[in-house]
């Protein structure tokens, strides 16, 4: 079997040339070692240099069944040493490791070397700022099934921007609020939405009187509270004072701009006499009673006030919206 000789070239920069004499492999003085190339040590990353005239590479292959891996060691101590891994399970995907006890992926861009996102040995995906490239102070992970935003920094806000021109649509900020359209006054925020039910009841029904219905539920949504109420007595008993009701899930404000809020009409049905213009109405500050009226045009020698002995087994349902403390 004829063997073929690759020639050696002697020369104070070793190297190996191809089939034409020219130089394919150069190993300089500093044992750096250039493919394609016969100055590696003019390049950042000297050890080894691979240069191609258009596309080129390098290959790492094993069998079709096995993993491949680029290693990157620290020290001689064995596997041990190893700390960065490059690799590609044959059966899944590509895989980027850091073993090292702190376990970090380092991502970084620009002249500069400025890192920008980082993966911690956690799982998070942190993010540093664009106008302080140094502070990392945004996470992105994910916590018992949940994702998680977080920006720890001093104001702490995540803002949401979409467009062409990157315009806030809406940001949350460290008090948990949100705001809208590049608004970032805490005074704006949006800080609450809650929904539920609760059970309304009058306040004096008498001694012996038996509900029907006691329904209410109701809608927060910042201050304004919006709630429908369905009562019924089945046996009126010795209810005799004015209709009021209570239960009302949050109190009303105690900013006298706010403190008073009404109902449009109360329905009502098979009152025992005709009362008309029902409305309601809750007085004063920190009240959690609906006041209720009858009439509310009529001449001042009118009453007002409806008590139980005129509903008789009716009912009444209406929605109220006021605004809470």
């Amino acid at each position: 079997m004829a063997l073929t000789q690759v020639p050696i070239e002697l020369s104070s920069t070793p190297g190996i040339v191809d089939n034409s004499n020219a130089t394919a492999i150069t190993i300089d003085s500093s044992e750096n070692v250039g493919i394609g190339i016969t100055n590696p040590s003019d390049y950042y990353a000297e050890n080894l240099v691979v240069a191609a005239a258009d596309e080129g590479g390098i290959t790492i292959e094993s069998g079709a069944t096995e993993k491949t891996y680029l290693m990157f060691a620290q020290g001689t101590s064995g596997q041990s040493a190893y700390r960065g891994f490059i690799g590609y399970d044959h059966n899944t995907s590509l895989e980027i490791m850091n073993v090292a006890s702190s376990g970090v992926l380092n991502f970084i861009t620009g002249s500069g070397q400025t890192e920008r996102m980082r993966i911690t040995a956690a799982g998070a995906l942190q993010l540093s700022d664009v106008n302080s490239p140094n502070d990392i102070n945004t996470a992105i992970y994910s916590n018992s099934d949940v994702l998680e935003f977080e920006a720890f920094g001093t104001n702490g806000a995540i803002a949401f921007s979409t467009g062409s021109s990157v315009t806030e649509a809406m940001r949350i900020l460290s008090t948990g609020g949100i705001t809208f359209n590049g608004d970032t006054a805490q005074a704006n925020a949006l800080d609450d939405y809650e929904e539920g039910t609760f059970t309304p009841a009058f306040v004096s029904p008498g001694t012996g009187a038996v509900y029907s219905f006691q329904l209410g539920t109701y809608r927060k949504v910042g201050s304004v509270v919006t709630v429908t109420i369905y009562l019924q007595l089945s046996t009126v008993g010795t209810g005799a004072g004015n209709i009021a009701v209570t239960g009302l899930p949050f109190a009303t404000s105690t900013g006298a701009p706010a403190r008073y809020s009404g109902t449009g009409a109360i329905h009502g049905t098979s009152w025992a006499s005709d009362t008309g213009g029902l409305q309601g109405l809750i007085p004063g500050s920190g009240s959690t009673v609906i006041t209720i009226y009858k009439n509310m045009c009529a001449s001042s020698s009118t009453t007002f006030l409806p008590t139980h002995a005129e509903m008789g087994g009716g009912n009444m349902l209406f929605t109220l919206s006021y605004f809470a403390a």
